[in-house]
C-alpha cells in the first residue's frame, strides 16, 4: 500500500508540475501576440 501511495503521489506531482509549465506556456505566447 505505501509504495502505491507514494507512486500516486509522484505521478500527481509531476502532473501538477507538467500542468502548470503548460498554463504558463500559454500565457508566454498570448503575451507575445499582443
Amino acid at each position: 500500500m505505501g509504495t502505491v501511495l507514494f507512486t500516486v503521489v509522484g505521478v500527481g506531482g509531476i502532473l501538477a508540475v507538467l500542468y502548470s509549465f503548460m498554463k504558463s506556456n500559454k500565457k508566454n505566447k498570448l503575451n507575445e501576440n499582443k
